[in-house]
């Protein structure tokens, strides 16, 4: 039996907490003068809506979590 000393608690913030994906596309078209739409995303396998590696998605991800429409989404209501 495995010893539990150390108790981890994990919440699923995007599109249920704080909206992801539209805040997202705003960011990334701005940045990347695209024209996504929250109906472009089918999957959360961002690098096939974006035509990109795995690795530049992250990055892009990771750049939109430094940015406005990140910083300043607020919570969906009723979350």
């Amino acid at each position: 039996m495995a010893n539990l000393t150390k108790l981890t608690i994990a919440c699923d913030i995007d599109d249920v907490k704080f909206p992801f994906v539209a805040r997202f596309c705003d960011f990334h078209n701005r940045v990347y003068r695209t024209r996504l739409s929250p109906e472009n995303f089918h999957t959360y396998q961002i690098n096939y809506i974006l035509g990109t590696n795995a690795d530049e998605s992250v990055r892009r991800i990771d750049e939109y979590h430094d940015s406005d429409e990140f910083l300043t989404a607020l919570p969906i209501l009723g979350a």
